[in-house]
């Protein structure tokens, strides 16, 4: 600390103005004065644990998750400092037996998935009556006009050439449709199955990251309704606070399905392509021009790498992995493959 104290010294002697003299130009004796020894002490210490606090944690191996919080315990310019550092520190998961999630999944029978006629009339006398309704207003009559099912009805609703065209777009998007929740309501399963066997303290500053993307999320779905978060809790006469409490346990699975992914996509060595990755990110800057293009592109990797691990858990095939010319530039550049080291 003796040696650390004066090269402190030097260090904040230069910052010092005082009156008859020029900044930077403040004598030592004085410039201690006027900052105090304890101050000194203080800055000579967090210097030296700038390069000590490295070497903790790499000697200690650890994979740390946030600031860490030091406290002094034993500060003296004769003495050898004293201190605490509290840390998060990324949670050990052990991996559950995935291979075998596949045969304890329900198979989703071909009748859920099937659209019959009777789907397809009953969405287009939905639409039928919508039609009524905004004739009605545009025109401030009182009474409901239901437009007829023909080809015309058809053309009035967009690219339709035909009422029959119209009912095959339908039957098509309602099958889409089926098809999308069967894959949700499965890869929810998986995410019980996958969660359900863990048991381990998670570090607050994970929870809370997650809980503030729920609220982010949220926020972004009341706005699409034409409504805001404040007025959600206004009617709903509940706090941020209350919110926060009945979503804890959601995130609690949500931090810990996604470090068993990604552990999963390690293990497995499963990774989305360069050129995957560069599609769906010019995808999404085309829309979100003001998006910020490195933090779209860890979640477009997180987002393909998730989707890929499920693909395996489901049906127990790894889907198509790297092209090993991925990686090649068009102009034959080779650029480095970070695509396995996924930041948790």
């Amino acid at each position: 600390m003796s040696a650390e104290f004066e090269r402190a010294l030097k260090e904040l002697a230069k910052e010092i103005e005082l009156p008859g003299f020029r900044k930077g130009h403040v004598p030592e004796k004085i410039a201690a004065e006027k900052i105090g020894d304890y101050a000194i002490l203080e800055h000579a210490a967090e210097h030296l644990l700038g390069d000590i606090y490295s070497e903790i944690v790499t000697d200690k191996k650890l994979e740390v998750i946030s600031r860490p919080n030091v406290e002094f315990t034993k500060i003296a310019k004769e003495n050898p400092l004293g201190f605490k550092i509290r840390v998060a520190i990324f949670p050990k998961i052990e991996l559950p037996e995935y291979k075998k999630i596949q045969e304890k999944l329900p198979i989703t029978s071909p009748k859920e998935l099937e659209v019959t006629d009777v789907d397809v009339e009953k969405t287009l006398k939905e639409l039928q009556e919508a039609r009524g309704k905004i004739k009605k207003n545009e025109i401030g009559q009182t009474s409901s006009e239901i437009p007829a099912l023909d080809d015309a009805f058809a053309k009035s609703l967009g690219n339709f050439a035909s009422l029959a065209d119209l009912k095959e777009k339908i039957k098509k998007g309602l099958g889409e449709e089926r098809r999308q929740r069967a894959k949700e309501k499965k890869r929810a399963h998986i995410a019980d199955l996958l969660v359900k066997e863990v048991k381990t303290e998670l570090p607050e500053v994970l929870i809370e990251g997650e809980l503030a993307k729920m609220k982010a999320q949220f926020e972004g779905d009341l706005n699409r309704m034409g409504t805001t978060y404040e007025k959600y809790l206004s009617d709903a006469k509940k706090t941020d606070e209350a919110i926060k409490k009945e979503w804890l346990e959601d995130a609690k699975k949500r931090v810990i399905l996604q470090i068993l992914l990604n552990k999963i996509s390690l293990h497995e060595k499963i990774a989305p392509s360069d050129k995957q990755v560069a599609r769906e990110v010019s995808h999404i800057l085309e829309h979100h021009k003001e998006a910020d293009k490195e933090r779209v592109k860890n979640y477009v990797e997180m987002m393909l790498t998730n989707d890929m691990v499920f693909e395996l858990l489901e049906t127990g095939v790894k889907s198509e992995l790297k092209d090993p010319h991925d990686h090649h530039d068009h102009d034959g550049h080779n650029h480095d493959d970070h695509s396995g080291e996924h930041k948790h």
